[in-house]
This record gives C-alpha cells, structure tokens and sequence, in this order.
C-alpha cells in the first residue's frame, strides 16, 4: 500500500533525470531522455497551473508555487530549445578547405549547408571547388595525382594532371583538400565495426577498449599531393587526421616508391586525454622536458644569431613564417633580439625560413633550419623517453590512405609501452575516418553544365557509370533501370519525376514521362514464322499451338525498355530527342535530386535553358528534397532560382508557406561569392537574416542588373 508521502511517479522521473550524466547519452539515448522530460515538465506545469487556478492570490503559499511554475517554465522552454538543437544537427559533410588548387592558394574554407549556392563571374573560379572534390575522391580511391579524366567526371572533365592543378603550376607547392564531417548518431566505426567482429572473435576486448565517439564532435581528413621531381610526376604523400578541429595523425609517403609512415601521434590530443586520465601524467612529463630544451635552444639562439648577423644593429635578413599557415613569426628587418628570438622558439617545430633574402644563403638561417631539426628530435626522443613511440613504418600499405579491409599494419607492441593501448583508437581514428569521408564522397554525384540528350534507341549500359551523370546520361540510364518487368511499366520513382515535370505546382513543364518495354523478334526467327502464319492462319490455330509456339516464346523474349515522353497539352508521343532543349536538360536535375542515392549532389548552372518561372520552381526542388539528409552544391547565375530559396526562408519565418514540405531557414543555406583577384580566387559567404534579406553588401553584378534594366 502507497504511504500519503511516498514519492509521486514525477518526483522518481524528476530525481533520475537530475542523476542522469547527459554527457554520456548517445544521440538517440540523448533524444529520447529529453523528450520524456518534456513529457513530465508538461504534466507539472498542467498540475500546478490547475492550483494555482484554485488558490487565492493573497495565500502565503501563492508566491511561492508561481516562482515555481516561472522556473518550471524556463527549464520546459530550454529543454525545447536543446531538443531542437540536437535534432536540426546538420551530420554528413560540414566543410571543405582547399590550399594550392587551381586559383585558390592560400587556404580556403567553404561551408556545406543543406543547400549551397556558389555565384559569382564568369571564370572566377566556382568550379574549382568542385573539382577540388574529384581530386580528392582520386587520391583516395585510386591513389592517382595526375588525373586526367576523373572517377566521377569522366570525359566532361579534363584535369590534366597535378602540373595543370597546382596553383600557378608552382611544382613547389603542395594541393591540400581537407573534407570535414559531422558525424551521426552512429560515430566513428571502429575497426570491430567495420571488419564485422563479434565479441567471440575479440571484436570489443581486443579493437574497441578504447573509443573516441563519447569526445567526438567533428572529424577531418586532410589529403596531400605533391609533386615528385625524381619520377617527375605529382604523388599522393600524406594523410592528415583531425578530431575536434585538431591535427591527431599524420601518415606521411615521401616518395612514391617508399613505404607509409605514421610521423605524428598527438597522444596529447584533448580527446584522447579525456578518454585516459594516465595520458595527463605523460602530458607533464612531456611538456617539462620540452619547456627546458626550449629554454636551452632560446639562451643559445641569442647568443649566437646576433653575432652573424651583417648589420648593425642586427637585423633578420628573412621572414620567418608558419610553414602551414604562412603567418609571418618574425618579419625581415625585425632585431634579432630576445624577444623575437623568444617568438621563433615558442613556434617551433613550426616555423619555416622565407626566401625573400637579398642573399642565396643569409646568415643564420642554417641555424634556424638546424634548431627546427633538432627540436624535432627532441620530441620525438622526450616521446619514447615516456614510453610513446611516435614513428611507426606501414609495411605493406602503399598509399597514405590505408585499406578498409584490415587494421593499419603493424602490431600494438609497435607503439611502446604507453602507446599500447591506443592501438584501438589509432585504427578508429584512421581507418574509421577514412571510411567514413570514403563513404560520402562515394554519394557525391556531378552534373556538369552541358548536358547531353540521349539518342531515339537510348539503352542503359548493363554496369553503372557514375561518371555518365556528368553528361547527363547518367539520369537517362536510371529511368531505365526503373522499369518495373512484371506491370511493364515504369515504378513509383518513374512516376515521382513525372509529378515534377507533369504538375503545374512544381515544375509544370508539361510532358508526361514512361516507360515501356520492348521485344525484339528476329526476322529469320522460328518465332517470326509462326507471328506470319497467324496473317493466314489464325482460325485454324487451336489454343495450345498458340500457346505453345507464339504467345509463350513472345514472352520469353527479352524486354528492353524505353523512354517516351508525352507532351499532356496535345497527346503527342515523342522521343528524348524531340522534346525541347530546357525540358532535355532539366531531366538529369530532377532525376538526381529525387534519387535518394545522390547524399551530395552538385550541379553546374541547373538552369540552362530554363524560363524564369521553372527556374525558380527548380529552387523548390532543391528546397524539398534537402530534408532528405543530403547535400546540394549548386553553381549558378540565375537569381529567379536564387531569390525562390530566400523567399522560402521568409515564408517560413512569417508563417506563410503556400504548403507543406517547403520549410526552410537560413540555416539551412549557404550563400558564398567567388570571385577572382590578384592572389587567386577568393570566397566571400553572404549572410541572410530571417526575412531572406542581405545581412552583408552583395558584390556588384548580382541583383542590380535587373533594377538597373528597369529603372
């Protein structure tokens, strides 16, 4: 029997959600836990409005329950807003940076929203960035630094090998792409995962004592080519790992005929020191030992750079930069005194001697260079002396990109005593976030600028290409593979293109799409005899022969299907080829934006050929199918399609959408000029406020010319 003061069910649910460490939830653990806190703030709130209702306000005890209600409030309006939050996450690719690739040099970071529209013009360098995607998936996927064609471009792009890549074909520099994912609720696999080992096969003791998905918020990877003067060729040469935004492994292939090396481990990484409080201890080891050799390196550096120095007072001959990042450290002309001295040591390993002396070797810089070499060695030796090992050789992997079939190739005792047990984590770190970009590059699909219109007998090649979407074709062939044999007719997906294309309120271009199947019967066929018999024939025909020798062999018959289209305002039937150009070339669009295998779908200039009203139908579309969980990547010169999208944002902010399914914020899109300037290409992103609007200037050419022509 239930005591008078006994706690309520509210009171137990209120109680264990205070003791529960949200911190250690996962994504679906976290969700589900908020919501029933909701569920329970609701009930309070009802419950405790419904007394207040009954008391009188001058009651003592008045004051007191509506501070609480107050309070019950804000954490049922806070606890709405984090829900919120976690389920507008935006997961899959977030960003992109690019460094020494066609007109862009220095870094550039290009943001990924459900929908990003890159403008800007002509030849400022949009497509650039679509390339940059290419290049990457060919270093990944096929180890190659020179493409010509690509896996995904096929003939529609000419790369022409890294020489014609780099920035202004500077052999000496080297591309960098730098591919950034949220990742679900699911994490970063580990190798257990991945290799599909149970718990009976040492999946979860032996891979899996240690995981970073508790301390993972983003994940990275870097790929690195550059450029081989022995072989004289560009060479795929190092990966680069990141967690958090921050550098974690680095596997670095000198040469192209040398093996793999893992060069750095950051054991110090903050993800990696919350997952073992041991690391911290090693941590303050470490960091002593290299505060000291600094201190030594900075009293021998004063002593002995202003003494070669040729100018009095002395002076730097030479910048000092970043080597990554080309932050200048110290500029030429600086006094070589402690202070500036005191800069470059603090920077090393980091630091990098310019080449814009007045002399071929300038006094001191083989001292710089010698101290850069010198405090690497020292921590690599401070490393091993806490038991880390931080080089390890990859024998037998050929690319800095490692297989996903196996662990990196070396054994755990390889990383030292105290490196040990991060063996787990380095394989879930490199082969996990390797698998995981390799994956979403793989749902990147490219639709060039030109598309192609298939011939009247169009047939769909019995493999898949990807590289056909970059025509156009790639589109066609799928509508054929949509051919459902038993209705001989095409599928649900056949019949949602033609909703896009067939309703007035989408794109209302007024063909009807389908697909039919046809047999083919040898002229000098045994089947042709018997199909000319029943001309002369047919009533001395009796079921069985028919059967037997016309109907079952006609149905035996390969089907090959075909498409026809049917203009819906006369009823005429026609080919690909007799359509008009704007309908040919908005089918590849249509049809890969509703494929919900296109994760990452980009799209060169969607409106060619198209009137302003399909245009901006054509924003629609993207709008739509966004929530999908995918991403569109749109270079474009068409504001109609433009200003759709920011319409839709301040029909959704104003509550005023003409229907469902049409919600959009300006979260959910980016909006980034490129433009092209003495240093390269350059991307400005443009902000919008909630109406829609311009929060910053947009640059002349875009939105003006109109008004202009008018007024």
């Amino acid at each position: 029997m239930k005591h008078p003061d006994d706690p309520s069910e509210d009171d137990i649910e209120a109680i264990a959600d205070e003791m529960t460490d949200l911190s250690k939830l996962s994504g679906d653990e976290l969700r589900q836990h908020l919501l029933k806190r909701l569920e329970r703030l609701r009930r309070e709130r009802r419950e405790l409005n419904d007394k207040l209702q009954e008391l009188d306000p001058n009651a003592e005890v008045y004051e007191s329950l509506a501070g609480h209600l107050d309070e019950m409030s804000k954490q049922f309006r806070e606890t709405e807003a984090r829900l919120a939050q976690l389920q507008k996450r935006q997961t899959g690719i977030t960003r992109i940076t690019i460094e020494n690739f066609k007109g862009i040099s220095k870094p550039v970071t290009i943001p990924l929203r459900p929908i990003t529209l890159l403008f800007g013009a002509n030849s400022a360098g949009k497509s650039t960035i679509l390339h940059a995607i290419h290049f990457a998936r060919e270093l990944l996927e096929r180890n190659n630094a020179n493409p010509d064609s690509t896996l995904q471009g096929g003939e529609a792009i000419e790369m022409g090998g890294f020489r014609n890549l780099v920035h202004k074909h500077d052999l000496e520099r080297e591309i960098r792409v730098r591919i950034e994912i949220t990742p679900t609720d699911d994490g970063v696999p580990t190798l257990a995962e991945l290799l599909d080992l149970d718990d009976d096969e040492g999946g979860s003791e032996v891979f899996s004592r240690l995981n970073i998905n508790s301390q993972v918020q983003t994940v990275a990877l870097e790929v690195v080519a550059r450029w081989d003067f022995g072989r004289d060729e560009g060479s795929f040469s190092e990966c680069r790992y990141f967690l958090n935004d921050e550098a974690v492994i680095t596997i670095r292939k000198p040469k192209p005929d040398s093996l793999p090396v893992i060069e750095e481990i950051n054991y110090f990484h903050s993800a990696l020191l919350a997952l073992d409080e041991s690391l911290g201890e090693l941590k303050k080891e470490f960091d002593r030992e290299i505060r000291r050799f600094r201190s030594e390196l900075l009293t021998e550096l004063a002593g002995s750079l202003p003494k070669l120095s040729g100018n009095a007072p002395a002076q730097f001959g030479f910048d000092v930069v970043h080597p990554k990042t080309g932050a200048v450290i110290v500029k030429r002309g600086d006094a070589i005194d402690r202070n500036t001295i005191g800069r470059l040591v603090v920077n090393l390993p980091n630091v990098k001697c310019a080449t814009n002396a007045d002399e071929l070797l300038p006094p001191g810089r083989s001292e710089i260079e010698a101290a850069v070499r010198r405090f690497e060695e020292k921590e690599h030796a401070a490393l091993k002396s806490c038991g880390i090992f931080p080089m390890i050789q990859l024998n037998g992997q050929t690319s800095p990109s490692p297989s996903l079939l196996r662990s990196l190739p070396f054994p755990p005792s390889a990383l030292g005593e105290e490196g040990q047990p991060y063996w787990a984590v380095i394989n879930q770190v490199v082969v996990g976030i390797t698998a995981l970009v390799r994956q979403h590059l793989e749902g990147f699909r490219y639709i060039g600028p030109i598309r192609a219109i298939p011939d009247r007998h169009h047939e769909c090649p019995q493999v898949e290409e990807a590289a056909r979407w970059a025509t156009g074709l790639g589109a066609w062939d799928l509508l054929l593979r949509h051919y459902d044999r038993v209705r001989g007719k095409g599928d649900s997906f056949v019949e949602e293109v033609t909703k896009w294309f067939e309703d007035k309120e989408r794109l209302g271009l007024g063909y009807r799409i389908e697909i039919s199947g046809l047999r083919s019967v040898a002229e000098d066929s045994l089947l042709m005899n018997h199909l000319k018999l029943l001309q002369t024939q047919y009533d001395e025909r009796n079921q069985h022969d028919f059967r037997e020798n016309v109907l079952n062999p006609l149905q035996s018959t390969p089907q090959t299907p075909r498409i026809r289209m049917t203009d819906t305002r006369t009823g005429t039937e026609v080919g690909p080829k007799d359509i008009g150009i704007g309908v040919a070339q908005a089918l590849p669009i249509v049809v890969g934006a509703l494929d919900s295998r296109s994760l990452f779908l980009a799209v060169e200039q969607p409106e060619l050929h198209l009137h302003p009203a399909a245009q901006a139908k054509l924003g629609d579309l993207f709008v739509t199918q966004s929530k999908q969980e995918r991403l569109f990547l749109i270079e474009t010169h068409s504001e109609t399609l433009m200003l759709r999208i920011f319409r839709r944002i301040r029909e959704t902010t104003r509550n005023k959408l003409p229907q469902k399914g049409l919600e959009f914020t300006k979260e959910d899109v980016a909006l980034l000029f490129v433009s092209a300037g003495e240093s390269g290409t350059r991307i400005a992103p443009i902000r919008l406020n909630d109406e829609g609007k311009f929060v910053d200037p947009v640059p002349g050419g875009f939105f003006e010319e109109g008004f202009e022509e008018l007024f």
